[in-house]
C-alpha cells in the first residue's frame, strides 16, 4: 500500500523527511550516537574560555576541548565556508519533497483518485520538511480562491489550495488521472511556494524574539525584605508581561500567539561578538561528532573545526536574509496586501469619473471620501521609496514605485478637473475635455492594477524568493526520472 492513497483521502504512509534536520530542528534519527554536553556544561567551557581560563577537561574528550581552545584562540569564522541555501530552499529537501510526491502522483493505482487527496499528501510532505527544520506546521484547506491558486494565511497558520486551478476546464472534481502532467509539477511547486512562506514568517518571528530577548525572558530580583508570597507575586507579574510582549509581536506579525510563542523558545540572534561566536561554532562543531570520535581526536577535532565555522557561516546567511526579509515586510503589504485597499480606492474615482457630464453628475462626497486614502496612499510610496533609496539591488522597484506615485497622483489631478469641468457651463468644448479625462482615469486605474499585480509584485524579496523555490520544485519533478 506504500505510496498510495487511500479512501480519496489519507494516505498509506506518512511523510517521511530524509534531510538532515537544521539548527534548531529536531534530531534525525540514525545508528550513530552523538556526544552531547549540557547546555550548562557548554556555558561553563565558553565562561572560562571567555575569561581566559583553561577548559575543564572533564566536560567532553580531548577533541571538543581542542576544539573549544582554538576557537578561543581565534573567535572569527572563516564566513562563507561551503554557504548553501537553508531551510526550505535546500537541494535536498527539495528532492526529497519531489520524490515523495511525484511517487504518489505517477503510482498507477493513485490515478483514479481524488486530486484534493494528492494536494493534501503534498501539503503533509511539506509540512514534515517544514518540521524538520522547527517551524511549525500549517493548516491545511481546501477552496476556492478568486486570485490564486493557493494562499497562505499568517494569522491562521494555514494553507488553502485551489485544486480546480489545476484541472481541466468543465471538470467539478478531478482525479490525478485528469491533471496534466504540467500541472502535477505546477500543483507540486505551488504549494511548496505556501510553505516557503510559512517558514519565512516564522523566521521573521524567531528575528523579532531575538530583538525583544530581554523582555521575553524576565529575571524579578527579589527587593530586600521581600517575603516568599511577595517574590512569587513578582514571578506572576513577570509572567503576565512577558504574555503581552508575546501578544504585542504576534499582532505586529499578524501571526497566532502560539507561533509567536514557538518562536521564543527559539530566537534567532547575530553571533556577532567573540563568545557568541565561540559558542555558536562550539555547537554547529559538536553536531558532527560521535562515539566514534572518541578514538580519533585529532580527526574529530579538525572535522568539526570545519563543520563549526561552516555552521555559523550558515548562520550568519540565515540571519542576515532574515533582517531583509523584515525590512521588506511594509512594501509586501503595500504592493500585495493592500493592493485590493488601493484598487478599491481608485475604483470609486474611476466610477465617478465615468459618471461626469451625466444626467446624475459626480458624487462629490464619494470622492471626498477618497482623499485621505490617496494623501495614504502616496505617503506609503514616499516611505518605502525613502526606505530603499540607494539600497543596493533594488533599483527596479524604486523605479516601479516612482511610476506608481505618479499614476496615483495624475488619477487625483484628472478627478479634480473633472469636478470643476462639472461646475462649468455646458459646451461641447466641455463634454469633450470631460471623455478624455473619464477615459484616461480608467486607463490609469487598469495600469495601476496590473502594476501591483504584476511588474511589482514580481519584485517582491520574499515573493521573488517563494516563487524560485516553487519554480526548483517544478524542474525537479519535470526532470527525466522520479528520485528514488
Amino acid at each position: 500500500m506504500a505510496g498510495q492513497i487511500v479512501d480519496g483521502v489519507d494516505v498509506a504512509f506518512e511523510p517521511r523527511s530524509r534531510s538532515a534536520p537544521e539548527a534548531g530542528g529536531p534530531a534525525a534519527a540514525g545508528p550513530s550516537v552523538r556526544v552531547a554536553p549540557s547546555r550548562a556544561a557548554i556555558g561553563d567551557v565558553v565562561a572560562a574560555l571567555a575569561r581566559g581560563e583553561p577548559a575543564p577537561a572533564a566536560v567532553a574528550n580531548h577533541a571538543i576541548v581542542r576544539l573549544l581552545s582554538q576557537v578561543a584562540a581565534s573567535p572569527a569564522p572563516v564566513v562563507g565556508v561551503d554557504a548553501v541555501p537553508v531551510g526550505l530552499a535546500s537541494e535536498q529537501r527539495i528532492e526529497d519533497y519531489v520524490a515523495q510526491v511525484r511517487a504518489v502522483a505517477e503510482a498507477p493505482a493513485n490515478q483514479g483518485r481524488p486530486m484534493v487527496a494528492l494536494a493534501r499528501f503534498a501539503a503533509d510532505v511539506a509540512n514534515a520538511q517544514l518540521a524538520a527544520i522547527g517551524v511549525p506546521v500549517v493548516d491545511k484547506g481546501e477552496g476556492v480562491l478568486d486570485d490564486a491558486a493557493a494562499h497562505f494565511v499568517s494569522n491562521d497558520w494555514a494553507m488553502t489550495v485551489d485544486v480546480s486551478d489545476f484541472a481541466p476546464e468543465g471538470v467539478a472534481a478531478p482525479t490525478v488521472a485528469d491533471i496534466d502532467p504540467s500541472k502535477l509539477s505546477e500543483l507540486g511547486g505551488t504549494v511548496y511556494h505556501e510553505a516557503r512562506h510559512a517558514e519565512q514568517k516564522f523566521r521573521q518571528a524567531r528575528l523579532l524574539a531575538g530583538r525583544h530577548h530581554a523582555e521575553l525572558n524576565p529575571t524579578p530580583e527579589p527587593a530586600p525584605g521581600d517575603s516568599a508570597e511577595l517574590l512569587a507575586l513578582r514571578v506572576k507579574v513577570a509572567q503576565q508581561e512577558r504574555r503581552l510582549v508575546v501578544l504585542r509581536l504576534a499582532i505586529e506579525l499578524t501571526i497566532p500567539e502560539r507561533i509567536m510563542e514557538h518562536a521564543a523558545q527559539r530566537p534567532l540572534i547575530p553571533l556577532d561578538d567573540p563568545v557568541s561566536r565561540l559558542l555558536g561554532t562550539v555547537v554547529y562543531g559538536l553536531r558532527e561528532l560521535t562515539v566514534a570520535d572518541l578514538f580519533q581526536p585529532v580527526t574529530a577535532y579538525e572535522r568539526a573545526v570545519a563543520a563549526g565555522e561552516r555552521g555559523v557561516a550558515r548562520h550568519a546567511e540565515v540571519f542576515h536574509e532574515t533582517e531583509r526579509w523584515w525590512a521588506q515586510e511594509p512594501l509586501e503589504d503595500l504592493v500585495y496586501d493592500r493592493s485590493g485597499v488601493i484598487g478599491s480606492t481608485l475604483g470609486a474615482l474611476s466610477a465617478e469619473a465615468d459618471k461626469a457630464g451625466s444626467a446624475d453628475g459626480m458624487d462629490v462626497d464619494v470622492i471626498r471620501a477618497q482623499r485621505e486614502p490617496m494623501k495614504q496612499i502616496v505617503a506609503d510610496i514616499d516611505r518605502e521609496l525613502k526606505r530603499l533609496k540607494g539600497a543596493p539591488g533594488r533599483e527596479t522597484m524604486v523605479e516601479l514605485l516612482r511610476e506608481l506615485r505618479q499614476w496615483v497622483i495624475e488619477i487625483g489631478t484628472l478627478v479634480k478637473d473633472l469636478v470643476r469641468l462639472e461646475n462649468e457651463p455646458a459646451s461641447r468644448d466641455r463634454a469633450s475635455a470631460i471623455a478624455r479625462r473619464a477615459e484616461m482615469v480608467g486607463l490609469l486605474v487598469g495600469i495601476v492594477e496590473l502594476h501591483l499585480s504584476g511588474s511589482m509584485y514580481r519584485q517582491l524579496l520574499l515573493e521573488a524568493d517563494a516563487y524560485a523555490q516553487g519554480t526548483r520544485v517544478r524542474s525537479t519533478w519535470d526532470g527525466p526520472t522520479a528520485a528514488p
